[in-house]
């Protein structure tokens, strides 16, 4: 993102409230899980009316155990909620997790290993977010 760019995008800290970006996360709830797409150095995520890039670490806790990268079953477990939809989401300052009936897959936010500034993308109907480890911009999109 270009000096430009921030200073144009409207952002708040994860502990405060933005419309679009609020907008953005309740309307993934009833989303189907498409695909799930495995590309160089990130993760994408394409649901109904969303898509989400995972540019960090991932994890996966099903009703059994928690998964990461690391772990032979990861991409199972990653992929298992194919066809699933989402019911219910939860933003911390470490994760967002996105949950499905058995599954839930946290993007790491606030990871310290992570090289780029950008540690996920979601990009909405009426908004893009992009989530750094200390805030959330938010750029409206559309007419």
């Amino acid at each position: 993102m270009t000096p430009d760019e921030e200073s144009n995008a409207g952002w708040w800290q994860r502990s405060g409230q933005d419309p679009f970006a609020l907008a953005a996360l309740n309307g993934l709830v009833g989303d189907r899980l498409y695909a799930v797409t495995f590309i160089l150095d990130y993760i994408q995520f394409q649901f109904d009316s969303h898509r989400i890039n995972a540019n960090s670490r991932l994890l996966v806790l099903d009703t059994e155990k928690e998964l990461d990268v690391r772990d032979n079953d990861f991409r199972n477990a990653l992929c298992r909620p194919i066809g699933k939809n989402v019911v219910g989401y939860r933003l911390t300052e470490e994760y967002l997790a996105i949950v499905f009936d058995e599954t839930e897959i946290r993007l790491c936010l606030a990871d310290p290993d992570y090289p780029w500034p950008e540690t996920a993308e979601i990009a909405a109907p009426g908004a893009l977010l992009v989530f750094r480890s200390d805030r959330i911009f938010v750029f409206p999109v559309g007419k």
